[in-house]
């Protein structure tokens, strides 16, 4: 019972709830307890805020790419490619040779305007930068007509940033 407790208290287990359409608390399972038990010390669960796939941002600017649990960001680095190495000190040659690089596969898309690809890179930014902000803006991807690209467009974000293919939604437009 005792550390049945102290488990919940230093955890949050939940469980979707279909009916309210939510996550509902629930108390963690005789399975979740014995496999702590079995681990020898359960007493070194740390507390988990996000799981990252590719070199994060952190808070302070700082970027993150040991793989391992990072404990400034409570978050777990678990990388999903190898992702080359990161410069200690970029300068601002090395910044502006990474944007050529990332406009690059998109020079013959057919932006709008120049604010297109700047909203584009954007959302490339902030997926990179997502874990350091406390707000993250959200984006849409809108075209005259069927075919311009912008699924693949908002598929990009995600590929580039985690080196995966992103989880994605159809817009509902029902109540």
């Amino acid at each position: 019972l005792y550390v049945r407790r102290d488990v919940f208290n230093r955890a949050d287990f939940v469980k979707w709830a279909q009916r309210e359409k939510d996550w509902l608390p629930v108390a963690p399972s005789a399975e979740h307890i014995n496999t702590l038990l079995d681990r020898g010390s359960w007493v070194i669960l740390r507390p988990l805020d996000a799981i990252a796939r590719a070199p994060f941002l952190r808070e302070d600017g700082s970027i993150c790419d040991a793989p391992g649990y990072d404990p400034s960001s409570r978050t777990l680095y678990i990388p999903s490619i190898e992702f080359p190495p990161i410069p200690e000190a970029p300068t601002r040659d090395d910044a502006l040779a990474a944007l050529a690089r990332l406009r690059e596969p998109f020079n013959e898309f057919p932006w709008k305007e120049p604010a297109s690809e700047s909203a584009f890179i954007s959302h490339i930014l902030a997926e990179a930068a997502r874990l350091a902000m406390e707000r993250c803006p959200m984006y849409f991807y809108d075209a005259p007509m069927a075919g311009t690209g912008k699924s693949t467009l908002q598929e990009m974000a995600a590929r580039i940033v985690h080196g995966t293919e992103p989880a994605l939604r159809p817009w509902v437009s029902d109540e």
